[in-house]
């Protein structure tokens, strides 16, 4: 990921999903294969993810959400922001 501080704001891209389960969402490759597979917290991040969150602001709305502490979210947000960064389907708003 690009150097990305607290207070970037993210946003998703516009590629869309290839499904969206009742229990995830669900993006494929060329040959239709699974490539990406969204659960629980980090469907949600994905979700929230339709306008622009700083780290913060995203933590601190899935916190009110879950009931989870901070570190503990950071530690499910982070891979989960990576993730989609390594596959393009996130992106720092530049608005």
């Amino acid at each position: 990921m690009p150097f990305i501080t607290p207070q970037s704001r993210l946003v998703r891209s516009p590629i869309p999903p290839a499904e969206v389960r009742e229990d995830a969402i669900v993006w494929v490759d060329d040959q239709g294969r699974p490539f990406l597979e969204l659960k629980g917290t980090e469907r949600r991040v994905w979700e929230l993810l339709d306008e622009p969150h700083s780290l913060d602001t995203l933590v601190a709305a899935l916190g009110m959400e879950f009931d989870i502490p901070a570190g503990e979210l950071g530690r499910v947000v982070t891979p989960a922001l990576q993730a989609l960064w390594k596959w393009g389907l996130l992106e720092v708003d530049g608005g």
